[in-house]
């Protein structure tokens, strides 16, 4: 995502997150996952669980890339409704999308529990989920560490090249010689792939001061669309409201203020809206709103679990699921769903 961040949220709400070096030598390992946000972190936990030898590296902070711009909204459905995604990909493909929305979620629930972390994980009665992004990213790299991952920060992926039955990564002073990547950083994976896969859109969130009560917010998660804009809107902690709006191209009409405005119409109850944190981005959309997850022609040995499209974050738990058995097995039944050649 390209950004301009004022002000984001979740990383000035959890302060105690760890810090992790940066890599200072040469290594080996099985597999090298490239990006350090949601879609790394999972791809790292799931590979960690089946014992391979895995190097996460993270050109900045753990967490601080476009994981801190997220709504902590995991959405049971994309942005296309299913019968539009059937006339794309067809109806048994869409109505398995569907289903495996259904399903991350529930294996991020399920990954939770087991690791006994919340993260502020709540599902609510619409079959949507909340949680804290930055706060899950870093609970789940906790337990892959344990499992044996490495976990590099200010480590960037400057080149690969390929050798017999390997791959040197070149990460600056120092290199890392793997069998297989994965590529989970959106904006830097996308300049791998030869064609163009997604269209920028802009998109602003705010989070509210702390309010006085928040009852007039009658759901504590609601994605709708009450005007000309998309709203992502849910509660956050210590009373306030996230509302994150999207859905069009004129970037002069996403304003801080045109939101709140928008919020005291929504919520008439609700006095004294003000916002404390504000970020804009420009998202990728993809033509059909699934995530692409899987291998890529030209990159032998390469894989991307690029959480891109309109609910390409629920669908990361997933996507590293595919990684991990295309990885091990050389097969997934649903990765056709999410290929680049679809």
């Amino acid at each position: 995502m390209n950004t301009v961040q004022e002000r984001t949220y979740w990383n000035n709400i959890d302060e105690n997150y760890k810090n992790y070096p940066k890599l200072t030598s040469n290594t080996d390992c099985d597999v090298v996952v490239v990006g350090g946000g949601i879609s790394g972190a999972l791809t790292t936990y799931y590979l960690s669980q089946y014992k391979l030898n895995t190097v996460l590296i993270e050109k900045s902070k753990i967490g601080q890339g476009s994981t801190l711009l997220s709504s902590g909204i995991l959405k049971p459905y994309f942005d296309k409704s299913i019968n539009d995604l059937s006339k794309l990909i067809g109806e048994n493909h869409a109505e398995r999308a569907f289903k495996l929305c259904l399903k991350s979620i529930d294996d991020i629930e399920n990954i939770l529990s087991n690791i006994h972390k919340d993260c502020g994980f709540e599902k609510t009665k619409d079959s949507h989920a909340l949680l804290d992004p930055f706060r899950f990213c870093h609970a789940i790299l906790k337990t892959a560490a344990s499992k044996g991952a490495l976990i590099y920060e200010n480590t960037s992926l400057l080149s690969f090249d390929y050798a017999p039955d390997k791959i040197r990564v070149n990460a600056g002073d120092f290199h890392i010689t793997c069998k297989k990547i994965v590529f989970t950083a959106g904006q830097s994976a996308l300049k791998l792939i030869k064609d163009e896969i997604v269209k920028y859109r802009p998109s602003v969130t705010i989070v509210t001061n702390k309010l006085d009560k928040v009852d007039g917010a009658a759901q504590k998660c609601m994605c709708f669309k009450p005007n000309d804009l998309y709203y992502n809107i849910r509660v956050a902690y210590g009373n306030r409201i996230l509302a994150q709006a999207y859905g069009t191209d004129d970037e002069q009409s996403l304003t801080a203020s045109r939101i709140i405005d928008d919020l005291k119409s929504m919520f008439p109850d609700i006095k004294n809206i003000t916002a404390d944190y504000i970020w804009k981005c420009s998202y990728p959309e993809t033509k059909d709103s699934l995530p692409y997850i899987g291998t890529y022609t030209s990159l032998p040995n390469c894989y991307f679990n690029l959480g891109l499209g309109g609910n390409g974050e629920t669908l990361a738990a997933y996507g590293a699921q595919i990684i991990k058995d295309l990885i091990l097995y050389e097969s997934n039944p649903d990765a056709e769903i999410f290929s680049f050649n679809r």
